[in-house]
Parts: structure tokens; C-alpha cells; sequence
């Protein structure tokens, strides 16, 4: 069945950055000079308990991540490493950028790189999440395929791919945008399984916040553009697929237990 819709949902724009001095702790960035330090990037050293009157939102480079919450909440995530597997020849990484970029708003970490075995060519996404909240959701309206709006969804479908050497099950969307066609293949990681309906996602999530299951949850997407011939950007994924290294062990080094 042919189907169609947008791929375009609304998007709750993320809070202006606060600059806040925390009573405790030593930052690399001078006393009075936190504000146009928050406008780039910026590094943080949490050596105690710190009281925060607000949340702020924050880029934070290496080493580790700095997730802030209200009043004396804080939680420090160390050793965040970028969660893409490696991939194997004749594929390789590539520099150039084509545009695709999925939306997730909410996700503690975002990683995109685009590959190319000659003239083939397609593109890797991550969405990462450490702990969900009601404003950081894996499956959430606020999370799209691409970040164009007048694209749309032209078909839908499942299929079962080889993918970091393993059997695993996707989902697989064309797209249609003023930039061009593509196949994605998309699966969510959530309760150490790959699972590609966002309804059995909701579900293994819910089942492990009831008995204490593993919280960290993941969204991966491949794609490749096509101009006339879809199944030729099917074929383009099945291999780029096959080729890369296993997906789950990268997935549970992304925090150093």
C-alpha cells in the first residue's frame, strides 16, 4: 500500500541559554566571562555537589558531558565516545555532506557521517538518548526523518536487513523533498533489542522502567538518494549495511560503566 504524509511535525524550540555560577566547583572559564563563553563551546569539571537555581541548556565538548537539572539535582555522565560503528572496505568515510539531516530535538547525542564505495554513496544517523523524560522522547512527534518541510512520506514498508552482523529488522520510508528522493532504513535500540515498529519501542520501554531494564535507548537511520529507481538506493543500503561493524557493542560503550 502507497501512502502519504508529511514528514514535518511541530518542534518545541529549545529554551535560551541562562548563564548560571554554580555556589561549587571549578570551571575552566573565568568568573565573569561565563556568558559569551555559553554562546560556543565551553568545558566543565563538577568536583562536588553543586546547587543550580535552574536548568541551563549547554554545548559541552570532551572529555565528558555535563547534563544539568533543577535545584540540586546533577548527574555526570563521563566518557562519552561518538556511538557510529566502523565500517569495512571497500566503504569509507567521506568529508562531503549531502543536506539529510533527521531531526531529534530531544536526544543527548546526535552522530551523522556519510560514506562511499565508488559511485555509491549513503549516510549514517544516530540519535542517542541516556534518560527520557516528557521532553526527551526516542518516539515523539517532535522527531523527523528530515528536517525539510515541504518534504513528504511517499511509501512505507518493513523489511529485515544483515546490519552490523546481525539480522535486524527496519523500517523503510521514501521520502520525497525539494532536494531530492531517498530510502532510509531506520531501527530503534531500546531494552538491549532492535526493534523496528515505534509501537513495540513504547512498549519494551515502559516494561523496562517497571522492572529496571537497561534506560539507554538509540535511533538509527541509513539512507541513500535515488532519482528514478528506488530499489537501486534498496540495494545501495542492503550492501552499505553488511558492511559495517556491529552495532550493539558500540551502542553500550557510549557511557563507560
Amino acid at each position: 500500500m502507497t501512502s502519504t504524509s508529511s514528514i514535518a511535525h511541530p518542534v518545541i524550540p529549545i529554551e535560551p541559554v541562562t548563564p548560571v555560577v554554580p555556589s561549587t566547583g571549578v570551571s575552566t572559564v573565568p568568573v565573569g566571562t561565563v556568558a559569551a563563553a555559553l554562546v560556543s563551546e565551553f568545558k566543565v569539571t563538577v568536583t562536588g555537589e553543586t546547587e543550580l537555581p535552574a536548568p541551563v541548556n549547554a554545548r559541552v565538548t570532551d572529555p565528558f558531558w555535563v547534563l544539568v537539572r533543577p535545584a540540586t539535582n546533577w548527574t555526570e555522565i563521563p566518557s562519552v565516545a561518538e556511538p557510529l560503528p566502523d565500517v569495512a572496505a571497500p566503504w569509507s568515510a567521506i568529508t562531503e555532506d549531502d543536506g539529510w539531516r533527521p531531526r531529534f530535538p530531544g536526544a543527548d547525542l546526535t552522530a551523522h557521517r556519510s560514506f562511499r564505495d565508488g559511485a555509491k554513496r549513503a549516510d549514517l544517523f544516530l540519535a542517542y538518548y541516556l534518560r527520557q523524560t516528557e521532553d526527551k522522547k526516542l518516539v515523539s512527534a517532535a522527531n523527523t526523518l528530515a528536517d525539510d518541510a515541504n518534504g513528504e512520506i511517499s511509501a512505507r514498508s518493513t523489511a529485515v536487513v544483515a546490519l552490523g552482523g546481525e539480522t535486524v529488522p527496519v523500517a523503510v520510508t521514501r521520502i520525497s523533498t525539494p532536494r531530492g528522493k531517498r530510502i532510509i532504513f531506520s531501527v530503534y535500540w531500546v531494552a538491549d533489542r532492535f526493534v523496528a515498529s515505534a509501537m513495540t519501542t513504547k512498549l519494551l520501554q515502559a516494561k523496562a522502567a517497571l522492572i529496571g531494564g537497561r534506560r539507554e535507548a538509540a535511533f538509527i537511520a541509513l539512507s541513500a538518494e535515488f532519482d528514478s529507481d528506488p530499489e537501486s538506493a534498496v540495494a545501495t543500503l542492503r550492501d552499505f549495511a553488511a558492511h559495517l561493524g556491529p552495532l550493539e557493542p558500540a551502542l553500550k560503550a557510549v557511557v563507560a560503566r
